[in-house]
């Protein structure tokens, strides 16, 4: 990370180099053809800065679980839960590393197709942030890793309890969505991961999410 922005602090120079000067015309072919480049480079970066938290976080979340943990359903989905809890900071740590990237490519004088492409990076670490939660509990209930040898009596009270886990899980992914889904209505971001966070909710709390009429 600390790579990648010092890397982004020569072109800005050459940015701001650019934008003092009365008219573009007093740039030299070669000048403006490097300004250009600068601002590619601004741009790729500022994305790449949005993104690598986050993959850093699922990288974390999907990591081998020891084989010891797995023979044992409640104490291994437990493992999991604790495991989507530790990645939130680091999705937090990507929203906030683009919104920090929006307003720098704002100030540079950046159009809006670039800060489209940071809105969507936004929404799609609030959609995944939530969806460590969600996909967590959802396993849980439809398809529990149980192994074989559990069975009878034993194997109904650990899909009791596991029940018990996932709908606690479920109430962190939903509240986690509802922050998304209020950011990205208040910012009028649009886009895939808007509707995925809106499809989960509905799925979630299809009263207060999906329209009157089609509940009829």
């Amino acid at each position: 990370v600390g790579l990648y922005e010092k890397c982004i602090e020569p072109h800005l120079v050459n940015i701001g180099f650019a934008k003092g000067l009365a008219s573009d015309t007093m740039l030299k072919p070669e000048q403006r053809k490097f300004v250009e480049m600068s601002k590619q480079a601004v741009a790729d970066a500022y994305l790449a800065l949005g993104s690598f938290h986050a993959r850093a976080a699922e990288v974390l979340y999907n990591a081998p679980i020891p084989a010891k943990i797995k023979k044992m359903p409640v104490q291994h989905y437990l493992y999991r839960q604790k495991l989507a809890e530790t990645v939130q900071p680091l999705f937090i740590q990507a929203f906030e590393r683009n919104i920090a990237s929006k307003t720098s490519l704002r100030e540079h004088g950046y159009g809006d197709s670039v800060i489209r492409a940071i809105n969507d990076s936004i929404a799609s670490v609030l959609f995944r942030r939530s969806n460590v939660f969600l996909s967590l509990s959802s396993e849980m209930l439809n398809n529990p890793d149980i192994p074989p040898e559990i069975k009878g009596d034993e194997r109904e009270e650990t899909v009791f309890q596991l029940e018990d886990v996932a709908f606690e899980i479920q109430d962190k992914a939903l509240r986690s969505l509802e922050e998304g889904y209020d950011y990205v209505q208040r910012e009028s971001i649009e886009g895939i991961w808007r509707r995925k966070i809106l499809e989960s909710l509905k799925f979630l709390d299809p009263q207060t999410y999906t329209p009157k009429e089609a509940l009829q």
